[in-house]
Formats: C-alpha cells, sequence, structure tokens
C-alpha cells in the first residue's frame, strides 16, 4: 500500500489485525525517583475540570510545550496525571522524561480535517514516556471516517535527515481507535535512529499495524497484544525504500493475526527476533470506517490469508509460534522479483500449524529463503491429511527439522536439500515426499500409511536408522540409500 508523504518517507504496503477475547490489565503507574512538574500547572484552571472528566476539547499542546521546556531546563520530569489530554500533535523535547498515573492518563487526538497527521512525535534524542509504566492513547477515529488517514499513528519515532536520536524508551501502549500505526519507528537514510526501547503495545480498533518499525539499529519490544480489529499486521517490520535499514529488533509475545517481515530491495532488515508468536486467522481485520485498513481483503486476499510473509531479511528467528487457519499458507517468503532481497536464516524453536494451506497450497513456502530449520514440528490439516503439504521451495533453499509431525506430504516442490530426524509422518495415502530435486536426508523417523515414502524425486536420498510403512519409490526417483532401517517391518540397508 503506497503512502503520501508526509515529514517522512513513503510508506510501502507489503505485508498486512485481530480480536483476542482477553481483558488487557492496567500497567503500574510510572515509577521514578526523578522530582517531576505536573502538566497542569501550565494548563488555566477553566480547563482542569474538563481534564479530569474527559470533557475537554482544546488543544492542549501549547500548555504541554511550555510545561516541558520547563521540566527539563530545571532537570525534571513532566508529571501527566490521570485525565484525559486532547492534542492535535505534539512533539517532546530533547531529554523529556514523561510520568502518567498509568492507563488513567488518557492521550486523545483532536479530530485533523482528514489530514494525516501522527500524534505524538517524538524526534529528539533522549525522549522517555512512561518508562516502566503505562499511558492510554487514543486515536479519535470514528466509523465516520474522522481521522482514519493511514498516518494518524499514537507514538511516532523519527529521525529525519542529519538527526540522531541515540536513544528512545516507552513503557506500555494501550492504542485505540488510531487512523495508523499505534507504534511507528522510522530513519531517514541521512539519520540515525539507534536503541529504541518498548514496553507492550495493545491495539484496539486500529487502521494499520499494531507495531510498525521501519528503520532503528536496535529495539527491544515486550510485546505486541491486539485486542480488537487491526486493518493491516499485528507487528510490521518493513523498511521504506529511502529509509535506514533495520538492525537487530526482539519481540516478548506477538499475539494477533498476521507478522509481517519484509526487507526492500535496496534496504534489507538485519535480523527480527519473537519469543512467543501466536497467530490466527479467526481474528478480525475490518475495522470501521474501513474494511481493512484502506486494504481490500477481496481485491489483495493473499495478504490476508497467510500468518508470516517475510522477504529479504538476514534472520528471523521464533523459539515458539503457533499459526491456525490461514487457507494460503501459514508461512510464506514472498519473494518474487529478482531485485528482491534474498533471505538468510529463518528458524523456530517449536511450530505448531493447524488448518493451513489447501489442496493447491502448501503450509510453508520457502522461496528463496537460504536456510529454514524447525526444531520441532506439529503441523496437521484442516481437511482430510490427503492433501495436506507442509512444504514448498525453492532449489536454494536448505531445510532441516529436528523433530515432530506432519501429516500428509512433507515435501512436495523441488528445495536445495532436505533433512529430517526424529520426525513422524503421516502420509494418509499421498507420497511423503516429492519432487525432490536436491539431496535428501532421513533418520530416527517413521513413516506410515503413504503410497510411497519418494516419488517423482530424481534427487539424493538417504534414509537412516528409520521406520517405513509402505513402498519406498515410484518412478521418477533415481533410488534410495538405506542405512539400519526397516521397511514393512523387515529390516532394510
Amino acid at each position: 500500500m503506497e503512502r503520501q508523504t508526509l515529514a517522512a518517507p513513503d510508506r510501502r504496503r507489503f505485508i498486512g489485525g485481530l480480536l483476542v477475547a482477553a481483558a488487557a490489565l492496567a500497567a503500574p503507574a510510572c515509577a521514578s525517583a526523578q522530582a517531576a512538574r505536573s502538566v497542569l500547572d501550565a494548563v488555566p484552571a477553566a480547563l482542569r475540570a474538563a481534564i479530569a472528566n474527559g470533557s475537554v476539547r482544546a488543544d492542549l499542546a501549547p500548555y504541554f510545550d511550555r510545561a516541558a521546556r520547563e521540566a527539563v531546563s530545571s532537570g525534571m520530569a513532566l508529571r501527566v496525571p490521570a485525565g484525559t489530554y486532547t492534542m492535535l500533535t505534539w512533539s517532546p523535547p530533547a531529554g523529556l522524561t514523561v510520568l502518567t498515573d498509568g492507563r488513567a492518563t488518557v492521550f486523545r487526538q483532536l479530530d485533523t480535517r482528514g489530514r494525516g497527521q501522527r500524534f505524538i512525535v517524538v524526534s529528539a534524542d533522549g525522549v522517555r514516556l512512561w518508562p516502566g509504566g503505562a499511558a492510554t492513547i487514543d486515536g479519535g477515529m470514528t466509523a465516520r471516517g474522522t481521522n482514519a488517514t493511514g498516518f494518524n499513528s499514537g507514538v511516532y519515532v523519527y529521525a529525519g535527515p542529519g538527526a540522531r536520536i541515540g536513544r528512545f524508551e516507552c513503557g506500555d501502549v494501550y492504542g485505540r481507535n488510531l487512523g495508523g500505526d499505534v507504534v511507528e519507528t522510522g530513519c531517514d537514510a541521512r539519520g540515525f535512529l539507534g536503541s529504541c526501547t518498548i514496553g507492550t503495545i495493545y491495539g484496539d480498533n486500529v487502521y494499520r499495524n499494531c507495531l510498525s518499525v521501519t528503520s532503528g539499529a536496535a529495539g527491544t519490544v515486550a510485546g505486541v497484544i491486539q485486542t480488537g480489529g487491526c486493518g493491516l499486521y499485528t507487528a510490521d517490520f518493513e523498511p521504506d525504500p529511502t529509509s535506514a535499514p533495520i538492525g537487530s529488533w526482539t519481540v516478548g509475545t506477538v499475539r494477533g493475526h498476521r507478522l509481517g517481515v519484509g526487507g526492500a530491495p535496496a534496504v534489507g532488515i538485519g535480523s527480527v527476533t519473537i519469543r512467543d508468536l501466536d497467530l490466527d486467522r479467526a481474528r478480525p481485520s475490518s475495522i470501521p470506517p474501513l474494511d481493512g485498513g484502506g486494504v481490500s481483503e477481496r481485491k489483495t486476499p493473499s495478504l490476508f490469508n497467510v500468518g508470516i510473509r517475510y522477504a529479504g531479511v538476514g534472520t528471523l528467528r521464533v523459539d515458539r509460534a503457533s499459526i491456525r487457519g490461514f487457507s494460503r499458507a501459514a508461512i510464506e517468503d514472498i519473494t518474487e522479483r529478482p531485485q528482491d532481497r534474498v533471505s538468510g536464516q529463518v528458524s523456530f524453536g517449536s511450530l505448531t500449524i493447524a488448518n493451513c494451506g489447501s489442496a493447491t497450497n502448501y503450509q510453508v513456502i520457502t522461496h528463496k529463503t537460504r536456510q529454514f530449520a524447525v526444531d520441532t514440528i506439529e503441523a496437521s490439516t484442516k481437511s482430510s491429511p490427503a492433501i495436506a503439504t507442509f512444504l514448498g521451495g525453492d532449489a536454494m533453499t536448505a531445510f532441516t527439522v529436528r523433530g515432530g509431525r506432519v501429516s500428509g506430504r512433507v515435501v512436495s516442490q523441488s528445495l536445495g536439500s532436505f533433512e529430517a530426524s526424529g520426525l513422524t509422518i503421516s502420509g494418509a495415502g499421498q507420497p511423503a515426499f516429492q519432487n525432490v530435486r536436491g539431496r535428501m536426508r532421513l533418520s530416527n523417523s517413521k513413516a506410515a500409511g503413504a503410497s510411497v515414502l519418494i516419488a517423482d524425486s530424481p534427487g539424493s536420498i538417504d534414509v537412516e536408522s528409520s521406520d517405513v510403512t509402505g513402498g519406498l519409490l515410484s518412478s521418477g526417483s533415481n533410488g534410495i540409500r538405506l542405512r539400519a532401517s526397516r521397511v514393512n517391518g523387515r529390516a532394510a540397508g
């Protein structure tokens, strides 16, 4: 999705929200030993009652600016007590620490009248937004289309040309009704965005992504939790064509419907690590006022029917993943054009796939990935296992799986190499491995119910210390080397 230019580079549209039936718990108020100046000291007394009861409609940014300057000049933090604070946009000065009363402190964006406008814009070094605490950010998006521009992000950290942001810190963000992303980072190729430390990001009724990383040398995010509709991705790592690269980012928990990790042809991604990933297609994408955040699912179903879409990433690591209900694929490398960057290594600790793929689609599509590794796999299909094909890829991919269970065909596409150990295969009348043109090695595994173990595979095939029930080879295969294995109950090799 091409995005217009604001004070930052064009945003792209590479990869694509949801309903988690769990109430978000309030985070504690910020704790800090730093002396603080209350923003209310700069606000006229006539507005304070409206701030307290949530009826305020004034643009409070000038009062925030004055209070923030005074706080920084005196070496103090800026305290924003419980209440609702309305502004069109606000940019904290360098070195400012903002303290809140947790979720009871609400920042609400006023009507930007159809003009894309990020809300809290951090463009200076050393800003700390409620570190260790939390705040609520309400983007003011309505079903009538107010603030539904795609650019009205809640917190936007951006280093422009010549700017240097060495460090940014933020506590938990409870985002709702946002016409852009909940939290968005970016950096011009001529700027520098260093370390970003962010708490847990919650998103409810979000036009685009809960987390959108377009740049940043290093980042740590405690979690990204989608609690309501979200138009594109729960978390999206995707540099702009003119931005600085994405360096090394780690996220604790991601719970939502889709994950995007997509490098641009000219700008890559170093590494993305996710500790715990839970994706479910049943979580809703549509939001008022527009279906899918302005991207029609009817026109681009592949954007919505894949759990993880990735391309051009050096290293993508997920320690634990559960992916459910995606009709095209659970995981897909979308590298297609010659100029697209190749991904280096994609790996999973434990990977559980349920009800993904179809008779014509794979559950995992690796395309141009150089290395794809899984420690433990559990893969099943939503209908007959006979139509489930776990893996399809490209001749350059080296695939390794170290244990688990797969129903249906394991491989039905040419790979550079496939190596599996400790794998249990339920073939359900289909070949367990088909069209394997590279090197294949199967060890300490069991295969039962397949029509044959290997079909239409002219590559080099080794089976060691494994138990096979059914036929071994069909036509089109060069042969198989057996060592210390059993075939239909008899020793072989």
